[in-house]
């Protein structure tokens, strides 16, 4: 079951930058808010906000971008709808 302290926890294995951490964090807590305003899951939106770039340090480019990070979490259980919409943020991805 994906809960907010694994995802954070996930984040942290993977990035390091401290600018990156927040940018991710950013993202999350916004995207949070607007599900809350549009009575949709917040944890779920909180969660792909977190890890929508949580393999760019690893990655950095538009070869492996999402779609390395996209994989791991395919095989770590997290739900298609989370999955397609990190990979939305990538004009490229298809």
């Amino acid at each position: 079951m994906m809960n907010r302290t694994d995802a954070l926890a996930l984040l942290h294995t993977h990035v390091q930058n401290p600018g990156l951490r927040l940018h991710c964090q950013a993202v999350a807590t916004a995207v949070a808010a607007y599900a809350t305003q549009y009575e949709a899951d917040a944890d779920l939106w909180y969660i792909t906000g977190l890890l929508h770039d949580f393999d760019y340090e690893e990655h950095p480019n538009l070869v492996e971008h999402p779609f390395v990070g996209v994989a791991q979490l395919q095989a770590l259980g997290y739900p298609a709808a989370m999955l397609t919409a990190i990979l939305g943020h990538a004009d490229y991805s298809g």
